[in-house]
């Protein structure tokens, strides 16, 4: 789908909501980028989102692992949330590495002491940079 179809369907599920009673409502829009994406595609589609997003208010950014997400709220009830690979916008550099005690057996099987990498994610830019929207 391209954020013209998007925009597209939203105006139409827009449209539709003016036309019915005034009843409290609770929405989460959610865009997922695919994984296996080329990173520019990627990045180009998180960036889109994300300048659409800064128009409804202050977009926060997060992530886990392998995985960001920004997302804004602009209204009581109302949130945008963008989830994209952060290897599209970022690459892992490993700055470190520390020892993870072993554990004993209780509720779950005993674990071996290991060494496990530091890693720190290095973006040559925000997608929430100025420049960026």
């Amino acid at each position: 789908m391209t954020t013209h179809e998007a925009a597209d369907l939203l105006e139409r599920f827009g449209a539709a909501l003016r036309h019915t009673k005034n009843v409290p409502v609770r929405f989460n829009l959610t865009a997922h980028s695919p994984a296996d994406e080329l990173e520019a595609d990627n990045r180009r589609r998180a960036q889109t989102l994300i300048r659409a997003m800064l128009t409804l208010g202050r977009v926060e950014k997060s992530g886990l692992d392998e995985t960001f997400w920004a997302g804004v709220t602009p209204a009581e009830g109302f949130s945008v949330t963008v989830f994209a690979n952060r290897r599209a916008v970022c690459r892992p550099v490993i700055v470190g590495v520390r020892t993870i005690p072993a554990t004993e057996a209780t509720l779950m099987p005993a674990c071996p002491a290991r060494q496990e990498s530091i890693v720190e994610w290095q973006c040559d830019e925000s997608l929430l940079a100025e420049e960026a929207v």
